[in-house]
């Protein structure tokens, strides 16, 4: 109990009996007296019909203490851990009532199944999204990587001729090499475009991290109203042994007459055919025989196996229970339901239908699904069922509005569940985006990195500086990565994205080093302590930028899912315009050339850098060939079998 109080203790059984015999409920004095033992009831279900003192009273339902008696009309939601008087049903805080009785409250706010569960889910909520942990990751490694480099670099400049100022220059170089400072608002760009597509299907993140939460989905809970395409009306009834059809305006008249003559009850059928004595046939009351219940009972398990959902309406006389009728309402399932459904078994997601139905009403769900019987979760087990999945890591996205069951879901939502699940189609497609994107940035950060690094041996060995300024190592991480990295959110499809082309980093690093020394081969200058301020020095770095730029154009032309379709692909194209407009301005505009020290390039030397670029196409479309032709993905698509009599027909 909160605040360190102890819980009201009273064995149940004893305060059970007294109760039953005497349902005057508690007096003021106990009530006041077990208050002091209850602490926090503030589960937020509104105001509830409680007896004390031998009158009902309408009270809110935070004021409830253990042994009040509470009344509770069908629809209602249960407000406390309660135990009904007349069926010995236990019924948890957050259920629906599903008949007018009176029950023993047993368990209130903290000390109820839902209260646990609330202190349960509290407890959770400190766990941080999974894209935030995989960010955290990357950068605390790459925050290592850059303290090993600088002591590295540290101790080279202790034993070579390496100055104070091109130990800062490097120590920067390697800095924004390193950390891939473009990710993280490219990432937030498409968190948010992918957002208001959630937004679209009514689904509504409080944190932009938890879009890619939804993605990384194992579990879809849903109970059955998010499931149905259409309000439980009743469409049939039976009254005696004349049926009713509902959807005939004068059947449903009649029926309603009928239901109008007498005050009944609603509750679940199995147990009121069972426990009925009389029959009430139209007007006429007669003894329930043996040929009635096995009638009715034929008649249910029919509606049932039509996953029909069914009740009972009976009322008491004296001793007797006299069953009045059965009313079904038929549970439709739209196309776009079951098209969900059998999506989540394709792709391996697993799902759980809260439902409280009988066995075989349960069974005909399923059925119409096209999921297994263990997809039922019954609304008891369900706290015990997200504790143990939350345990596991698995992520729990929940499609349901009953009560606050869904705490320990990541997401949680009333949406209806085709669209949740096309909400989880959307979000997979932004987690193996942002998979796609950390990989194409570490890929331009290995091609600076190379690009520092070998510019640091070559300064140590021939004092040749560094190849590319710090201010164009910027304009590539803020001009060309973040925002092509960003349109990888429009990507109409998905290719796997292999590490491999991580190793492609050092390459674009080599060609553009090359072309930075071929420029002064060309020119028949020497590298060798050249100034960073002179032209020929400037024009150089800017044949290296431009290298190392259009390098990571073709990398992420070559992330796009289909090549063919790059012409439908608008926002790549204005972005990448944009992009090539702002590069094109740092290398002629005459006011920003000072900041990012560039020159303006010959046709010469656009010839070099576009040589370098079709070297570095040739051998990213060589290594794509051979990937997609190799042994282990021609098993992955045709098969091992396939694949075996190939090679044996050919070899025969």
């Amino acid at each position: 109990m909160s605040g360190g109080k102890q819980a009201y203790e009273q064995p149940v059984d004893e305060l059970f009996d007294k109760l039953r015999s005497s349902r005057t409920g508690l007096t003021s004095a106990e009530v006041k007296d077990r208050r002091k033992y209850v602490g926090s009831n503030n589960l937020g279900f509104g105001n509830i019909q409680v007896v004390r003192d031998g009158k009902v009273k309408s009270i809110d339902s935070a004021k409830l203490v253990p042994g009040d008696i509470i009344q509770l009309e069908p629809g209602d939601t249960v407000p406390a851990d309660v135990i009904t008087l007349e069926e010995n049903v236990a019924l948890l805080a957050g259920a629906i009532s599903k008949s007018k009785t009176q029950a023993l409250v047993i368990a209130t706010g903290d000390q109820t199944e839902l209260g646990r569960l609330d202190n349960f889910a509290a407890e959770r909520s400190s766990i941080d999204p999974p894209l935030r942990q995989i960010m955290t990751r990357l950068f605390m490694r790459t925050g290592l990587i850059v303290l090993v480099l600088w002591a590295s670099l540290f101790f080279v400049s202790i034993y070579t001729h390496l100055s104070s100022s091109d130990w800062i220059i490097f120590a920067d170089g390697i800095l924004l090499a390193v950390v891939p400072f473009g990710l993280v608002p490219a990432v937030a760009i498409m968190l948010a475009k992918t957002a208001s597509h959630l937004f679209g299907q009514k689904l509504l993140v409080k944190d932009l991290l938890e879009v890619d939460t939804v993605g990384r989905t194992n579990v879809v809970v849903a109970d059955l109203t998010s499931l149905r395409s259409n309000s439980p009306d009743a469409t049939s009834a039976i009254v005696g042994r004349t049926h009713y059809d509902l959807s005939s305006a004068a059947a449903a008249e009649k029926f309603t007459d009928i239901l109008n003559t007498q005050a009944y009850t609603q509750d679940d059928p199995t147990s009121v055919i069972a426990k009925a004595t009389k029959l009430w046939d139209h007007g006429h009351v007669r003894n329930f025989t043996d040929s009635d219940k096995k009638f009715f009972t034929e008649y249910l398990n029919k509606r049932l196996a039509s996953a029909e959902q069914t009740s009972a309406a009976y009322y008491a006389d004296g001793n007797d229970t006299v069953f009045l009728c059965l009313i079904s309402s038929a549970m439709q399932f739209s196309d776009d339901t079951i098209a969900a459904a059998a999506w989540t078994q394709k792709v391996g997601l697993e799902i759980k239908i809260l439902s409280d139905e009988s066995p075989e009403s349960n069974a005909a769900i399923v059925g119409k699904l096209g999921l297994t019987d263990s997809a039922i979760l019954t609304y008891t087990d369900a706290i015990d069922f997200f504790k143990t999945a939350s345990k596991t890591s698995r992520i729990v996205v929940a499609a349901t509005s009953y009560g606050r069951i869904t705490k320990l879901a990541a997401i949680n939502t009333d949406v209806s569940f085709a669209s949740l699940i096309l909400s989880i189609k959307q979000s997979r497609r932004l987690t193996k985006i942002i998979q796609k994107a950390i990989v194409a940035s570490i890929a331009d950060s290995s091609s600076l990195l190379s690009l520092v690094v070998v510019s640091l041996v070559a300064d140590i060995t021939w004092n040749i500086p560094l190849a590319a300024t710090l201010m164009q190592i910027v304009a590539i991480l803020f001009v060309t990565q973040m925002p092509l990295v960003a349109m990888l959110a429009w990507d109409k499809t998905i290719r796997k994205t292999s590490a491999v082309g991580v190793l492609f980093g050092p390459l674009a690093a080599a060609l553009a080093y090359a072309n930075f020394l071929f420029y002064f081969y060309r020119h028949n200058i020497s590298p060798s302590h050249i100034s960073t301020v002179v032209g020929p020095y400037l024009q150089a770095s800017t044949i290296a930028f431009m290298t190392i730029a259009i390098c990571q154009y073709i990398n992420f032309l070559l992330l796009r899912g289909d090549l063919k379709s790059i012409k439908d692909h608008r926002h790549l194209l204005w972005t990448a315009g944009l992009s090539a407009f702002f590069v094109l301005n740092i290398i002629y505009n005459p006011l920003l050339q000072p900041l990012f020290g560039t020159g303006a390039l010959s046709y010469l030397d656009w010839a070099a850098v576009f040589l370098a670029a079709l070297l570095y196409t040739a051998a990213r479309q060589f290594h794509i060939h051979t990937s997609k032709h190799s042994g282990k993905n021609l098993i992955r698509k045709h098969g091992a079998e396939k694949v075996l009599k190939h090679i044996q027909k050919r070899l025969a």
